[in-house]
């Protein structure tokens, strides 16, 4: 008796969804428990979960069951089942018992899985579910932000990015700042499936002239910590130039570059007298020089008023799998100064669909006796994407 249920949401993609169920009738009264066999997430180097199975034959029975097959439909690396040797018979009024356990060794996925079990001619089919999965996940960039020089009174950002590229899904902390600064971000702690990510931006609230230094550090349910130290120098005069460095992380080859793996620099003349920029070069370290591009490009100049900004998009579109690492060099009134661009390209595509997304702001507060605080604010990504660091 096969029927279709249709299942519609408002989420992105993903809708609608169609579930043929189907149902099957067995000339039986044997009671098997249970009637799915579902492990969950289990993670490498756990101890071996094992499902107890029950066959009762009851009282009211009209004889014996026999049982002719009780076997895995495909026999799922991991995966033992222990039974009595078939054919056997269960009496009416007693019980056989049996056990199912996966081996925690190595990553499995159990999906498709079946325990068919053949009782007086016909076949009985249980779903055989769970994963065994290893958790692990990385922070790009994964020692240092360096959101450069910023002029007095403007206020930045810059991201760090937390990406899992397990295949656990993981339960993240909030990340918390050292005592300097504040982190205002969702007060409760959330799952980071496998391929997606999770972004702190890094804020400051207020300025005052001057260097500012913190370290971000982040847990997710593994014994890792991630710290990224952060480091800002609000300058009063000069050109500005934030960040000092873009990391793209880990990025798919051929996927679409230009939404998804595009950050931003900013450049801003902190005086009141105009001042020329001007992009001066893009020097390959690592890598095609090609895997980079900038809008504006090399040899661009402009004259910026007083206060004024002029943003640079760079974008990382590797050509292959690799290390790509360049340097940009823009020559401004306080000299040459140079941003490292870094980027991995390793085919891997990550999950196109969002898992949830959050809005998550907060309030500063003063720090070290200067109005200087960092404002941290989390929310879950598509893709796994570092953020601009612009002027807001």
């Amino acid at each position: 008796n096969p029927q279709t249920i249709t299942i519609t949401s408002d989420a992105y993609l993903g809708s609608p969804q169609a579930v043929e169920v189907r149902c099957k009738i067995a000339d039986t009264t044997l009671q098997i428990m249970p009637t799915m066999f579902d492990f969950g997430e289990v993670r490498v180097a756990a101890t071996a979960p094992s499902i107890p199975i029950t066959l009762t034959n009851p009282a009211s029975s009209a004889g014996a069951a026999m049982i002719t097959a009780f076997d895995l439909r495909l026999h799922k690396n991991g995966l033992t089942l222990t039974k009595p040797a078939v054919p056997f018979s269960i009496a009416a009024g007693t019980v056989a018992n049996a056990s199912l356990s996966v081996s925690t060794t190595e990553d499995t996925d159990l999906t498709g899985e079946y325990l068919d079990i053949t009782v007086d001619g016909s076949t009985l089919s249980f779903p055989v579910t769970g994963k065994v999965v290893h958790p692990h996940a990385y922070v790009t960039p994964t020692n240092m932000l360096d959101l450069g020089t910023a002029c007095v009174g403007t206020q930045i950002s810059g991201d760090v990015v937390m990406t899992n590229d397990g295949t656990a899904t993981l339960f993240v902390m909030p990340p918390v700042m050292t005592p300097s600064f504040v982190a205002a971000a969702p007060a409760t702690p959330g799952p980071l499936p496998p391929g997606m990510s999770r972004t702190a931006t890094v804020t400051p609230a207020m300025s005052a002239m001057g260097p500012i230094e913190g370290t971000l550090s982040w847990t997710e349910d593994t014994p890792m910590t991630h710290e990224v130290g952060v480091k800002l120098d609000y300058v009063a005069t000069g050109t500005a130039l934030s960040p000092r460095g873009l990391d793209f992380g880990i990025v798919p080859v051929d996927d679409d570059p230009l939404t998804e793996y595009t950050q931003h620099l900013t450049l801003q003349n902190c005086d009141q007298a105009p001042t020329s920029i001007k992009i001066e070069s893009l020097k390959t370290k690592a890598g095609t020089l090609g895997a980079w591009h900038l809008v504006p490009n090399v040899g661009y100049t402009k004259q910026l008023g007083a206060k004024e900004t002029q943003a640079v998009q760079v974008t990382f579109d590797p050509p292959a799998r690799g290390k790509y690492e360049a340097d940009m060099t823009v020559q401004t009134s306080s000299g040459k100064q140079v941003v490292h661009l870094i980027g991995d390209a390793t085919g891997r595509d990550f999950d196109n669909t969002s898992f949830y997304a959050c809005a998550c702001n907060g309030p500063g507060a003063p720090s070290r006796g200067w109005p200087i605080v960092l404002a941290v604010a989390i929310v879950i990504v598509r893709r796994r994407r570092p953020g601009p660091s612009s002027p807001r």
